[in-house]
């Protein structure tokens, strides 16, 4: 929700966009972090994580909309929804082929 808000009110200085990018590149840096850090800095790290993660559901909605028109909105939603969890089905046969 505070990406959204935050998004919607400064939207005509900074775009939307950059807010994909601000949680695109909190996701990588708690990524690495945990792989340096100690297992006792893993739930402020899974925390903001989520809060990255979280955000990108408040902007992307609004990217869609922005960048493809509300004209077809909910098909446009629907294949940007549907697209991770065809990854995550297809990469998962995938590593079970590479790693069993």
């Amino acid at each position: 929700v505070v990406y959204g808000v935050v998004s919607d009110r400064v939207v005509s200085r900074v775009p939307r966009a950059m807010f994909l990018v601000l949680s695109s590149l909190v996701i990588g840096a708690n990524a690495f972090a945990l792989l340096v850090l100690q297992l006792r800095w893993m739930v402020p790290f899974v925390l903001s994580v989520g809060f990255a993660f979280g955000g990108m559901f408040n902007i992307v909605p609004c990217l869609v909309g922005e960048l493809y028109g509300l004209s077809h909105y909910g098909t446009n939603w629907g294949i940007m929804i549907l697209a991770p969890a065809a990854g995550a089905v297809f990469y998962g046969f995938m590593a079970g082929e590479m790693y069993d």
